[in-house]
């Protein structure tokens, strides 16, 4: 036999009983695939490709859970941060205050000493009105005004100008 034969052979088949014996076979495999998982699930029959489905999802379940205490710790170290960062504002507030008081107590300490000395010499000196005005100023800012424009400022204003020697400066 030879191949123009097989060739007519074939062309000369019963293409419906082909097609129909095709069709059994799929429906046969699908009863077949069917039947195999029931009676795995019935049996409580564990294949390779469970096997390995079963391990990922427990290998993601770790994960998660890993993933989870992770979190947890974050949020632990976030909220300590939080906590430590407004310990932290609390405390330079609480040094600002006290920077200023300080600042307020040691320029009214100054601003007496230089009222006392020139008043008791009934003159001022250059530097000394200098000093006294950049001294009222730092006072000003720090918060400290009790005194300084009712008493101090005025008195020292009313003073004559003199240089270091005590002689009257032309500067007037």
């Amino acid at each position: 036999m030879g191949v123009v034969e097989s060739a007519n052979e074939l062309l000369n088949a019963d293409w419906k009983m082909i097609i129909i014996s095709l069709v059994i076979l799929v429906v046969a495999l699908v009863v077949i695939k069917e039947f195999y998982n029931k009676f795995i699930k019935l049996f409580n029959i564990e294949t390779s490709s469970m096997k390995k489905e079963r391990e990922r999802k427990e290998e993601i379940e770790k994960i998660n859970e890993q993933l989870n205490k992770q979190h947890e710790k974050l949020q632990s170290l976030s909220e300590k941060s939080n906590a430590a960062d407004e310990k932290m504002e609390r405390q330079i507030s609480d040094i600002n205050t006290l920077l200023k008081s300080l600042t307020v107590a040691s320029m009214r300490s100054t601003l007496w000493r230089i009222h006392s000395e020139s008043t008791e010499r009934n003159y001022i000196t250059k530097e000394g009105l200098k000093t006294f005005m950049e001294c009222g100023k730092v006072y000003e800012s720090a918060g400290g005004d009790d005194i300084y424009h009712d008493k101090l400022y005025p008195d020292i204003m009313a003073l004559p100008v003199h240089n270091k020697d005590g002689e009257m400066t032309n500067d007037e």
